[in-house]
């Protein structure tokens, strides 16, 4: 399936104070309970155009300082975004750790609707670090339409997908983990059970494997301009359960991303409860 890349920058006035987030955008400010010690997100890059989501709770929905209803956001941010490039187009949330993930479903739906051309989520630095603004780049897959052809959709079969159960267990591609005598048992002998850090080294192996096999991206078969760890498919799609904390599904796209995966995507149709 087809899938819109969205890179994660951040644009906004803001001030990390023992893990809150002052949003000085517009009208008033928002504080938000961000989520925090995460390693490997990229530090965030100031960017004019961006629009800034605040969700400190479940019940708030702020739209650069100013509090929105949700059935209002997308003509907001079609009236903020009108007459700009796609590239232009840029929206970042900042959620609080702790609210129901399937809030923040609901409003990259609405997001996604608007046809941005990219989206960040903003975090705080990992602990004992200097606070900072720190973001995650992901993928969000297209919306399925009416009309689309099943039959012409070829998904690369090297895309692998972290799911997450709603009680915290993970699995990749459906399994639980590698089995005895396949490919990359020692990373993680017991299985993934629900520890981020036991996908994260799964993940390393069958990276450094592809590597040494050069299973190559779509369209970078002839790309030896790039050092040959860039060319390599390395994409992994997180889905986490709607049932969960927004931090949950934070904690495994972090240990994605440590991996070396580029892009990491974010499925957000279809999801469990």
């Amino acid at each position: 399936m087809t899938v819109r890349q969205v890179l994660f920058r951040a644009k906004f006035c803001s001030v990390i104070l023992i893990g809150f987030l002052t949003l000085c955008a517009r009208a008033q400010s928002v504080r938000v309970d961000l989520p925090r010690d995460f390693r490997n997100a990229d530090r965030a890059i100031v960017k004019e155009p961006a629009i800034v989501i605040a969700i400190p709770n479940e019940n708030e929905l702020y739209l650069d300082g100013r509090r929105v209803q949700q059935k209002s956001l997308g003509g907001e941010i079609e009236r903020l975004t009108q007459g700009k490039s796609e590239g232009s187009k840029i929206v970042y949330l900042a959620c609080g750790a702790i609210i129901p993930y399937r809030v923040v479903i609901a409003i990259l739906n609405v997001v996604r609707d608007q046809e941005v051309g990219e989206i960040g989520l903003i975090v705080d630095s990992a602990q004992n670090q200097p606070a900072m603004s720190l973001v995650f780049p992901i993928e969000v897959p297209l919306p399925w339409k009416a009309g689309m052809e099943m039959s012409k959709l070829k998904p690369n079969p090297l895309t692998l997908v972290a799911a997450i159960s709603s009680d915290g267990r993970l699995t990749l591609n459906h399994d639980s983990g590698p089995k005895r005598g396949q490919l990359c048992f020692a990373s993680a002998p017991k299985g993934l059970g629900t520890d981020p850090r036991r996908l994260q080294e799964w993940l390393e192996c069958l990276f450094e494997n592809r590597t040494g096999q050069h299973a190559y991206a779509i369209g970078m078969e002839t790309r030896a301009d790039l050092p040959l760890a860039q060319r390599i498919e390395k994409t992994v799609f997180v889905k986490g359960t709607l049932s969960l904390k927004y931090v949950d599904v934070l904690r495994v796209i972090d240990a994605v991303k440590g991996s070396g995966a580029h892009p990491v995507g974010l499925q957000i149709d279809g999801l469990p409860e």
